[in-house]
């Protein structure tokens, strides 16, 4: 199945279905619990032992909007591979009333760049900051008096990135120092703040408000243009925001030589409610955008023109009701994969869209197959959460269950690098005769895994297929 990615018919995405394979899910489920309904979720290292932990935003259970909701830390023990111990504390922070979206990112500064936290209240109509002071005895963070920004109408989405080009000097620090940037649903703008901190001591200049239309919810910040090594006085940031109801995303990109930014909207699909953005061609190009449309069920990619621009969105369909997106290598290959969830209540999972790039051409395979992850997947990130030597990302997955769910967080440990080779046809990671008596085998019998080129028709086109990437190997 081919879609049309650019005008004119220029530029194609091919989607494929193929089978996951016997053995090749996600192995070693891991559950860990936090009483509650979570409703946002992300990972990184937050006490600077190389680590990636959890942190999870939970409204209050029994008055979501009334009452403070927190924020909870889940403090990864550390091992590697079979032997990771998984998370040893879940430390509980108090924050303002229905918390909906966080970002981690170093806020300050600081010289050793502790990741900070920042907190999107919905009902308060806040942002709570806490600012990494570092570890206590026991190797968990401590986090400093929060700072409070205010004036905002029902905030959604928050990210955290440069926008104001007021880098750090020192090239290997630009990424630190980030700018905040929040959706105000009720109002239809975006309201960002300049930071203007130093090392423990955190300032933001008072908001600025963008209009963007109707129900900003969802929004990244990106470099779009891959122009990180420009001076930092020309350097190109650009604001990623989803729009629901108006089926919309809108792409704000900022020109060289002009301080304010420029707007096009792009028509996804149903409902999108979740976004990333990477690269998904080549790393020498700039990003590409994938967009979740819930109510479509499809996926939305945008291929990066340059210049702040993408082709039309290419529409592929998934599975029912997709609700997250992460763009990660989950096979080890050099391409980023892309992992969503997807399913009807009670019946959902994770799926993978394994990026089969080509030269010039963007290809996806569906591995159809389930890869473990609870009953209701809601929410996923991933990040070598085991420290393994694969070079796969594990997924983080949130059972979206509702209020006072336990075992609701799974880190799903990766084997999948080991055996994604298409020519190894029996799984046993290696390629030799006994993967071309297999395929033949199951040719014959006009099994389903003979399909091997996923054009859903098993012909001489499979085996000639299969011969090629035989005769390449893995």
């Amino acid at each position: 199945m081919s879609y049309v990615s650019g005008p004119n018919g220029l530029g194609t995405i091919e989607l494929k279905n193929s089978p996951l394979g016997d053995g090749s899910d996600f192995g070693d489920n891991r559950p860990f619990g936090v009483n509650g309904g979570p409703t946002a979720l992300a990972v990184g290292d937050l006490n600077g032992d190389t680590f990636p932990d959890l942190a999870v935003t939970v409204p209050d259970t029994l008055d979501p909007t009334g009452q403070n909701g927190f924020i909870h830390l889940l403090i990864n023990d550390g091992g590697s591979g079979q032997n990771w111990n998984g998370f040893r504390s879940s430390i509980q922070i108090p924050v303002g009333r229905n918390p909906v979206d966080l970002v981690l990112t170093d806020l300050d500064n600081d010289p050793a760049h502790r990741l900070d936290i920042a907190v999107v209240n919905r009902s308060s109509g806040s942002v709570t900051i806490f600012r990494n002071d570092g570890t206590d005895g026991n190797q968990d963070p401590i986090l400093a008096n929060a700072t409070t920004l205010t004036g905002f109408s029902d905030p959604r989405g928050i990210a955290a990135g440069n926008l104001d080009r007021n880098f750090p000097s020192n090239p290997s620090e630009r990424r630190y120092r980030s700018d905040i940037a929040v959706t105000n649903f009720a109002s239809g703008t975006i309201t960002t703040f300049s930071n203007t901190s130093t090392a423990g001591n955190l300032l933001f200049s008072s908001g600025s408000n963008l209009s963007v239309g109707n129900g900003p919810r969802r929004i990244v910040l990106a470099d779009i243009d891959n122009d990180k090594d420009l001076p930092t006085t020309v350097r190109q940031q650009s604001i990623l925001v989803l729009r629901p109801s108006e089926s919309t995303l809108s792409v704000l990109h900022r020109n060289q030589d002009s301080e304010g930014f420029v707007q096009t909207d792009y028509l996804v699909g149903t409902d999108p409610v979740d976004i990333v953005v990477g690269h998904l061609r080549n790393v020498a190009l700039p990003s590409d955008i994938a967009v979740v449309n819930q109510g479509s069920d499809s996926i939305s990619i945008l291929v990066n023109r340059s210049g702040g621009e993408f082709s039309p969105p290419a529409n592929l369909s998934v599975g029912s009701a997709p609700s997250a997106i992460v763009a990660t290598n989950v096979d080890g290959d050099d391409d980023l994969d892309l992992a969503f969830c997807s399913g009807a209540p009670g019946f959902r999972e994770v799926q993978l869209l394994r990026n089969d790039i080509s030269g010039p051409q963007l290809a996806f395979v569906l591995l159809n197959g389930q890869v473990t992850s609870g009953t209701s997947p809601k929410f996923i990130a991933a990040a070598n959460v085991d420290n393994d030597s694969q070079q796969g990302d594990d997924l983080v997955t949130i059972d979206g269950t509702g209020a006072r769910a336990f075992d609701n967080i799974k880190v799903i440990r990766n084997r999948l690098t080991d055996i994604i080779c298409p020519p190894d046809f029996n799984h046993d990671a290696s390629v030799d005769f006994f993967d071309y008596l297999d395929f033949v085998d199951a040719f014959s019998a006009d099994d389903p895994s003979a399909d091997f080129n996923g054009d859903t028709s098993i012909d001489f086109f499979d085996y000639l297929d299969f011969v090629d990437a035989f005769s390449i190997g893995c």
